[in-house]
Order: structure tokens, then sequence, then C-alpha cells
């Protein structure tokens, strides 16, 4: 390559960058990366046979707070999208299909929130707290 197309092609490459991060589209692509790498190598150790359960998972889940705790990380992930950070503490926190994280519902019942949709739960309790410690009714 001619010197003067090398520096194009090197000014457009950062061009392409900083336009990709700046519109938040190169953040999603390593956080999908980030989850594709864990979830492949969380399957290959299941498969091998050598997976080690974490004990994380399950000692967060064995306290009634910890269940409660987990559902509001997860509600907060799903509501803002954050889907890839969510595919890694699924595995991460022994969370399945026979352990599924408490669901809004069951959140909002046994914290006695009101049902806004407008939020995440987790941001609902805190604004509560800011504002006389009592969950709103």
């Amino acid at each position: 390559l001619e010197p003067k197309m090398a520096t194009d092609i090197e000014e457009l490459k950062e061009v392409v960058a900083q336009t990709l991060d700046a519109k938040g589209v190169l953040g999603k692509i390593k956080a999908n990366l980030r989850a594709s790498v864990f979830t492949a190598i969380d399957e290959q150790q299941r498969k091998s046979g050598v997976y080690l359960e974490s004990n994380v998972g399950k000692r967060i889940q064995e306290l009634n707070e910890g269940r409660i705790a987990l559902g509001l990380v997860c509600d907060f992930l799903e509501f803002y999208e954050l889907d890839y950070t969510l595919s890694v503490l699924h595995p991460e926190a022994g969370l399945s299909d026979s352990m599924p994280p408490l669901g809004r519902e069951s959140l909002v019942t046994t914290l006695k929130l009101s049902k806004n949709n407008k939020h995440p739960l987790l941001l609902d309790l805190l604004s509560a707290f800011q504002h006389g410690g009592h969950a709103p009714l």
C-alpha cells in the first residue's frame, strides 16, 4: 500500500471505532463476546464432566434476602436490556429453569412495592429508602 492510502485506512479505522464506541455498539459487541466466551467455557466444562458448581449461587439462594437481592439485580438488568450481563449472571449465580430468580410480581408482593413499570424495582426501593426509609405501598 502507498503511504497515503495506509494513512487514510488508519484514519478511517479510527473514525469508525470512535463512532461505534460513541453509539454504544462497541460496548455491546464486547459484552456479547465476553458472554459468548463465558457460555462456551461453561458448556464445555459441563460436557466434560469436570464442571465445578459454584457454591456462591447456592449460598446466595439459601437466604430469603439473597433470593430477593438476586431477583432485584435480575430485574434491573432485564429492565435496561443488559442481556449479555444477565446471561453471564445466570450460570454464575446458579440460576436455571429449575431455580429461576424471583420474578417482578413476586418481588413487588414480597417488598410491598407499587406495580410501577417505569423503573427497575431496585431504583424504586432506593428511592423509597431515600425518602423516609419506607417502601411505597
